[in-house]
Parts: structure tokens; sequence; C-alpha cells
């Protein structure tokens, strides 16, 4: 999962944790599953609410 800030773009988009909008420029970006986040905190409230995708996730990348 990688995540990362898009500059310079205003556009609005929906926040996968809270279910707000916050501007694209501003979100963090989960490229693995397409979704955006406000900031770091409603990226780790969802990832505590999912923690079975998460160690699914790092098992099947990092676990052999």
């Amino acid at each position: 999962m990688v995540l990362f800030n898009i500059e310079n773009d205003e556009r609005l988009v929906e926040c996968k944790g809270c279910g707000g909008q916050t501007f694209l420029n501003l979100a963090l970006y989960d490229r693995q599953h397409k979704n955006h986040f406000c900031d770091e905190d409603c990226f780790k409230e969802w990832a505590y609410e999912n923690v079975e995708l998460i160690v699914e996730f790092y098992q099947r990348m990092n676990v052999s």
C-alpha cells in the first residue's frame, strides 16, 4: 500500500475513512485499492477497522 499526496489538484474526492470530501491535492491516496483519505488520522482509523484486509495484503506481499 503506497500513500502519497497529489500536488496542484483541487478537485474534491470522497474520503474512504470518514466519507467526507477533501481536496485531491490534500488527500492521501492508496494506489493499490484506489482509496482517498482526508489525512493520516482517517487512514489509521480505517486501517484499524479493516485490520484483516491490511494483514492479508501484508502477508501476500511480504510473507513467504
